[in-house]
């Protein structure tokens, strides 16, 4: 049976492509998926918030501390032997790139335009066969209509699109009044794909002690509904690709 398909520009020999997850955080692990089939692989997503509290940890701790002795200034650590979030990102990207003959889809999790730039350059460079936006936004502001949340989206991907030349997938959510719409914006605007869909972590309260509990949730197959309504409303409507994103881990991606 011939299973190839065209994912994000890219021939591949099936269209099992596992999700961002932390298999891919092990070489080990990824050759396995590898060897169980997987026609490419996507990482588990680099948080821009995550590098910039890690970065401002080691400097409040390596370049702002005053022991009040200068003899023991030497006792500190040198912070060149320490690497952060993104260091480690794309040495593991590089790594998964060498070991791997299946393709490798960095994602990328950003709060700043600037942000978004530069892990998005520096994925690049590092090797990723493509880069999957996984813009993780809650439209929670009361003054912010639609229309603009809608352009946030189009403006990131544009700015992307002028900086990188590997293939976009842009990673939405299910809250748009027009969905069909939103994708075929997203496709004027250079997007490759889209992943349907993104999703958002639903915190509870537990009764007990009042207080948010955050338990991750594993996906179950009643949630593929809605991805398989919207994945039929677009067939043949855009060129884009439609991967449905299916999630089993109980670790964020």
């Amino acid at each position: 049976m011939d299973l190839t398909t065209e994912y994000l520009g890219m021939q591949l020999k099936n269209p099992l492509v596992p999700s961002a997850s932390p298999l891919s955080r092990s070489i080990d692990d990824a050759r396995r998926v590898e060897d169980a089939g997987a026609s490419a692989i996507i990482m588990y997503s680099l948080f821009e918030e995550a590098v910039t509290a890690e970065e401002e940890t080691m400097v409040r701790f390596l370049h702002h501390q005053d022991t009040g002795f200068a003899e023991a200034d030497s006792f500190l650590p040198n912070h060149y032997d320490f690497s952060n979030g993104q260091e480690r990102y794309l040495e593991n990207l590089q790594a998964l790139k060498q070991a791997l003959e299946i393709p490798v889809v960095a994602s990328l999790n950003g709060t700043t335009p600037g942000g978004w730039i530069t892990h998005a350059e520096e994925m690049e460079q590092a090797g990723a066969d493509a880069l999957e936006l996984n813009i993780y936004q809650v439209a929670a502001d009361i003054e912010i209509s639609g229309s603009e949340i809608e352009q946030r989206y189009i403006e990131l991907l544009t700015q992307l699109k002028q900086q990188v030349s590997i293939p976009i997938n842009m990673k939405l959510s299910p809250a748009f009044s027009s969905m069909a719409n939103m994708v075929k914006l997203l496709e004027t605007a250079g997007a490759s794909g889209v992943s349907l869909f993104n999703r958002f972590y639903q915190p509870d309260i537990n009764i007990d002690n009042l207080r948010l509990t955050t338990n991750l949730q594993t996906s179950i197959s009643a949630e593929a509904l809605l991805a398989m309504r919207w994945i039929a409303i677009l067939h043949g409507r855009t060129k884009l690709s439609i991967p449905r994103c299916y999630r089993r881990c109980t670790q964020p991606g």
